[in-house]
């Protein structure tokens, strides 16, 4: 019975000898069940153990890696800034390829740069309703002109140009009969005075 015993120890050593080179997760679980079953010391399994916790370990980070890159396909395929630069933190953290990284930060600066763009863009088109509200209120044509062609370049569509493009029709309307009245002054002086 001892000669038997020390040959199932002996098997188990060997078996978990071999599942540790081949770094099968599940052969090796299965050799170290063995070599307990066989009654090998803890002494003779922990190199396996350590072997089996390591290849865990490897595992749960391809795992992570997968996940994180994804998620990170997931993200660079929206348009969403603050989702997709944090599934690029996590693929740095979980190691994902860097080339797909390099890509997805791509996406990223594109995204900033629309974004920026679209906000440079609102800025303009409010700074032009302000500009073009104070130009109605005065009297200056130059001015309201000036404010009219601003609106245009920032994409104020007619609705928003409406009540100006009146008040400016209102001012040229007034300085031309202004103008008649200073031509028909000028020339009944200039009748009186010949």
């Amino acid at each position: 019975a001892e000669a038997e015993a020390a040959a199932r120890r002996a098997a188990a050593r060997e078996a978990l000898a071999a599942a540790s080179q081949c770094g099968d997760m599940a052969s090796l679980e299965a050799a170290l069940e063995e070599a307990r079953a066989a009654g090998l010391e803890a002494d003779d399994t922990e190199e396996a153990q350590a072997r089996l916790v390591a290849l865990e370990a490897e595992a749960a980070a391809a795992r992570a890696r997968e996940a994180a890159a994804e998620g990170l396909q997931a993200a660079a395929a929206g348009q969403d800034r603050e989702s997709l630069s944090a599934s690029i933190a996590e693929a740095e953290a979980a190691g994902v390829q860097s080339e797909v990284i390099e890509s997805a930060r791509g996406k990223l600066a594109d995204l900033e740069a629309a974004a920026a763009a679209e906000a440079e863009a609102t800025a303009r088109r409010a700074a032009a309703l302000d500009a073009l509200a104070l130009a109605t209120k005065g009297d200056n044509i130059a001015s309201l002109e000036a404010a009219l062609h601003e609106a245009a370049g920032a994409g104020l569509g007619e609705v928003a140009t409406e009540e100006a493009k009146a008040r400016l029709a209102e001012l040229e309307a007034e300085a031309a009969r202004a103008r008649a009245r200073d031509a028909a002054t000028e020339a009944l002086l200039s009748a009186a005075s010949g």
